[in-house]
């Protein structure tokens, strides 16, 4: 009998889902209080989706210390899970023919040009290399934040333009595989070269809207939408440190400003996997389009989670092999946020988790969840 699931961590409700065994999601959900408890994690909450459909969620702690429960309305900063939906529109842009792949990003964007580049490698610096994380571009965005007085990311795109010169090309673009927040940074700005419009809009308008993401949202919340958004914390020696609410990401809104509550996240799951109706789906972006992300474009050799087998990189998706199953997924990490979603195509199940704490135990925690959940619940 093939499953398919999505996981999201919430309220936990089981349902009468005879593909589930009942008893592996009481043990889940027994688990993952415990691990939250035990590692400190003030707020958290989960999806599973099988077949298109939420059968578990479960929520965990509070959204604001001392003062709100989590819960199914709480709004989630989604950080770098945030680049995936840039990939989104950087493809529709092609569907719509205003861009290629193969176009040189310093054709759109020839302040570029300032960057160090001895090599003439600026020339090779494509969209897609910048959409797969082979262009080059160091991993930081703001490598030299050093005082507590610093914004926490650059506002503006001269910002991030002055610091060009100090910056250089680490590797011939498309050799290799290395992280790069600057280079989806690039790919936003190259959005709204093309379109004239402020990333969040085109996006809102392009993306969010059309695939019935109405209560999400770009960096800070709207008026009615503000109370419903987490609070953030860091966790050291047993307190807590009230991280910055209402985050305005500035110029790096493509790389991590998406600002979500889990049933948004959920209906974008179903658009990923193909579980939305196909005349809204391509309003955003042709089916094949989709699948086109989720194509290898290069292996990845450096960070590769325990026990995965086979780790590579589509356009702005990790692709991932794990106790037999072929995982699609991105991870996200910013301000004491740490989020994480995962699907299958083939058994059309996913999982959706976030929290809105971090400390020194928080990603080993996130990985031991991911394993526990692939190898308990999606593998059986």
């Amino acid at each position: 009998m093939r499953i398919k699931i999505l996981i999201i961590i919430g309220c936990l409700s089981v349902s009468a889902y005879s593909q589930i065994n009942k008893q592996n999601l009481e043990e889940l959900k027994n688990y993952y209080h415990q691990t939250l408890t035990d590692n400190n994690i003030a707020g958290s909450s989960i999806y599973l989706l099988q077949d298109g459909k939420v059968i578990l969620s479960e929520f965990h702690g509070e959204s604001q210390l001392n003062r709100k429960q989590m819960d199914d309305e709480a709004i989630y900063h989604w950080a770098s899970i945030t680049k995936t939906l840039t990939g989104i529109g950087i493809m529709q842009l092609r569907d719509r023919g205003f861009l290629s792949l193969g176009d040189l990003a310093i054709d759109y964007l020839p302040e570029l040009k300032k960057i160090y580049d001895p090599n003439g490698w600026l020339n090779k610096i494509t969209i897609q290399s910048l959409l797969n994380h082979s262009s080059g571009l160091r991993g930081a965005t703001w490598p030299w934040k050093s005082q507590p007085w610093h914004p926490h990311e650059p506002q503006s795109w001269d910002q991030l333009v002055a610091m060009f010169p100090y910056s250089e090309i680490l590797f011939e673009p498309g050799s290799k595989w290395s992280y790069s927040n600057p280079g989806i940074i690039v790919l936003g700005r190259i959005i709204e070269e093309i379109t004239a419009e402020d990333f969040e809009y085109y996006m809102e308008k392009n993306v969010l809207r059309p695939l019935g993401m109405l209560d999400s949202y770009y960096d800070k919340a709207p008026p009615h939408l503000l109370s419903r958004v987490c609070h953030s914390y860091w966790y050291a020696d047993g307190s807590y440190e009230p991280a910055i609410f209402d985050l305005n990401t500035g110029i790096t809104v493509s790389n991590g400003g998406l600002m979500a509550p889990f049933s948004d996240m959920a209906t974008y799951l179903n658009f990923l996997m193909g579980n939305m109706p196909v005349h809204q789906a391509s309003l955003v972006l042709r089916r094949e389009s989709v699948e086109e992300m989720f194509s290898e474009t290069i292996q990845m050799d450096q960070g590769v989670p325990i026990d995965v087998d086979y780790h590579s990189m589509g356009l702005c998706f990790f692709m991932e092999n794990i106790y037999g199953m072929k995982m699609i997924g991105h991870s996200g990490f910013q301000n004491g946020f740490h989020t994480h979603m995962y699907f299958s195509l083939e058994n059309n199940l996913a999982y959706l988790i976030g929290y809105n704490s971090a400390g020194p135990t928080n990603r080993a925690m996130d990985d031991e969840i991911k394993r526990y959940i692939f190898k308990n619940i999606f593998s059986k």
